[in-house]
């Protein structure tokens, strides 16, 4: 894809911005801290709380995949929070011989997409 004129404009124009401001970054910084202040200390106590609620769910995680390994090691032993009648129920519902795909059409049609 060819690029035009405008496009090149802008791009070296970004570039020069880019450097000049780079170079009087300290002089730049010290005029925006006023301005950007009150936003940079909302956005770390947001960051803050994002990391926490990530960081807990990453251990839920974790802790779901032990569970599942130690269900999968043992595996006529009741998963926690089940009973014995429940476990044996699930297993007898389980599939038995190769998965067929749910939904044939839709993958079809994707990958017709694709091709075309």
């Amino acid at each position: 894809m060819p690029v035009t004129r405008s496009e090149l404009m802008y791009l070296a124009m970004g570039v020069a911005i880019g450097s000049v401001v780079g170079r009087n970054w300290d002089k730049v910084r010290t005029m925006l801290e006023p301005l950007l202040g009150p936003a940079a200390s909302g956005f770390g106590s947001a960051y803050g709380d994002l990391l926490g609620k990530f960081a807990e769910q990453n251990e839920a995680f974790k802790d779901m995949q032990t569970e599942k390994a130690t269900a999968n090691a043992t595996p006529n032993a009741p998963v926690p929070g089940t009973t014995a009648t429940e476990t044996s129920e699930k297993s007898s519902r389980r599939r038995s011989g190769p998965l067929k795909p749910r939904r044939p059409r839709q993958r079809k049609r994707l990958l017709d997409t694709i091709a075309n």
